[in-house]
Parts: structure tokens; C-alpha cells; sequence
């Protein structure tokens, strides 16, 4: 968490956010389940919807170009307790 607060990239707002949501969904899930164990098991982004615009142009013309979107996907898990070794 602390990576991306004070990371200067513009994804690491809006995946904090995701990051804060999944722990909060672990937690809703589960009573048991405390938050210092957790960590991030999986985060990728993948491509979303595009949406077609139109930007314009000199003399009177449009270029058209497409307005991206992408789905940030973030899974949390507990650190399971390791048995002892004999």
C-alpha cells in the first residue's frame, strides 16, 4: 500500500483505490480474517471497452481515434501458517 501511495505514476491512485477495495471485500467476506496477513497474490490490467470519438482537424475535417479503458484486477490472500518442521 505504502508503495503505491507515494509511487509518482498515474495508475498508482486509481490502484490503491482497487487495492483498498479488495481488502475491504476480504474483510466483508470473512470475520477471521486478519488484514496485517494479507498480501497481493495477483495484479494485472487488462484491456476494457473502447469507445469511438472524433477529434477535429484543420479545415473542416474529423480524424477519428479511440478513447481506451482498461479493467485493473487485484487479488488478495492470507499467508497461511507454515506447520513446524520435524
Amino acid at each position: 500500500m505504502s508503495l503505491l501511495r507515494f509511487t509518482k505514476k498515474r495508475m498508482a491512485k486509481e490502484g490503491e483505490k482497487v487495492l483498498r477495495s479488495a481488502i475491504a471485500n476480504a474483510e466483508g467476506k470473512s470475520e477471521t480474517i486478519d488484514v496485517d496477513d494479507l498480501y497481493v497474490s495477483e495484479a494485472y490490467a487488462n484491456d476494457g471497452p473502447r469507445a469511438g470519438r472524433i477529434r477535429p482537424a484543420p479545415m473542416g475535417r474529423a480524424h477519428p481515434y479511440q478513447r481506451r479503458t482498461c479493467h485493473i484486477v487485484v487479488k488478495v490472500a492470507e499467508k497461511r501458517e507454515s506447520a513446524p518442521a520435524s
